[in-house]
């Protein structure tokens, strides 16, 4: 089931006040009345989440030795906890492989993380007893105020080679699928951002014609705990 499916942060998440972003890599924020740095565990553009005076939730860092003490791990939007740990839709699309939650899975026999085509790499191969399975998983923060789930945020060059990547893949007779993490609960339905990339909205809607199956999940998020809430429709314009 989806609902089992769930991350836990080992150490205390800690309440602070996001007050601006230095560079791609790290936050000023205010915890416990002192201002302090915290590492940005997501290297997106984000700017319509990370807005100062918002409340955000830091976790202390393992090695001591580090610049920074914390990791910007989550920030509220919307009323509405958004995870900012881009490593964790990884983690979330495993564990879905892992339960056999995507369509067809029965007859999987290896799960392999990270793996290499030629000169790219994508998030996973599912060894199957017939058609093998590529994926690439996309982390999306990105979610209207009626609900609407875009990506990408900034144009991404990268993500649409991965898309070419995958129907390369499918048109050698395996299967290929793009997995869209929305981490956040209040995303409904999912598309690509037409408006703003419209290169990767064209290249998504000819991969999904040509057999690229095309998944969206979102996360519950809350202070120190994230889990799978449901899957979404993916909306294309024709």
């Amino acid at each position: 089931m989806l609902s089992n499916i769930q991350f836990h942060y080992s150490g205390p998440v800690l309440p602070a006040i996001f007050k601006k972003r230095i560079n791609r890599f790290v936050a000023l924020v205010e915890l416990k009345g002192q201002e302090v740095f915290a590492h940005i565990k997501n290297t997106g553009r984000m700017r319509e989440l990370l807005i100062p005076g918002e409340i955000c939730w830091l976790e202390k860092a393992k090695n001591p030795n580090r610049k920074t003490n914390y990791d910007l791990i989550a920030i509220r939007s919307q009323n509405t906890i958004v995870n900012l740990d881009s490593l964790l839709p990884n983690f979330i699309v495993g564990r879905i492989l892992e339960e056999g939650l995507l369509p067809d899975l029965n007859q999987r026999k290896c799960i392999i993380p990270e793996r290499m085509t030629d000169h790219s790499r994508l998030d996973f191969l599912v060894e199957m007893a017939a058609m093998d399975l590529y994926i690439e998983v996309k982390g999306v923060n990105l979610v209207t105020s009626d609900g609407l789930a875009l990506f990408p945020d900034a144009v991404t060059a990268r993500g649409t080679r991965h898309l070419e990547k995958l129907m390369e893949l499918r048109r050698a007779g395996n299967r290929a699928a793009i997995v869209f993490i929305v981490q956040r609960s209040d995303a409904r339905t999912l598309k690509a951002h037409r408006d703003l990339d419209p290169v990767f909205a064209e290249t998504l809607e000819r991969a999904r014609q040509i057999g690229v199956e095309v998944y969206a999940f979102t996360l519950e998020v809350e202070p120190g705990r994230v889990n799978i809430c449901r899957e979404i429709t993916v909306e294309f314009t024709a």
